[in-house]
């Protein structure tokens, strides 16, 4: 899945940003402080994150109207 994610992101990069499988595990057991540094160079209008459940995942598409660096 990570490197699925690491493909998208080159072939479209300034469109879309991908968070690997770590961090929504990150964002659940330490929150926001968990995830900061992975925050701070998002640079994309689409980001995309696998989240795991056990056996199941689920990929979270997360449109931003406006580009945050932009």
């Amino acid at each position: 899945m990570n490197m699925y994610g690491d493909l998208v992101m080159d072939a479209v990069p300034d469109k879309v940003h991908f968070f690997n499988s770590f961090f929504y595990d990150k964002l659940r057991t330490r929150g926001y402080e968990g995830v900061q540094r992975w925050t701070k160079n998002v640079r994309g209008v689409v980001c995309l994150l696998w989240a795991g459940f056990g056996l199941w995942w689920a990929l979270g598409v997360v449109c931003v109207a406006t580009p945050p660096n932009g």
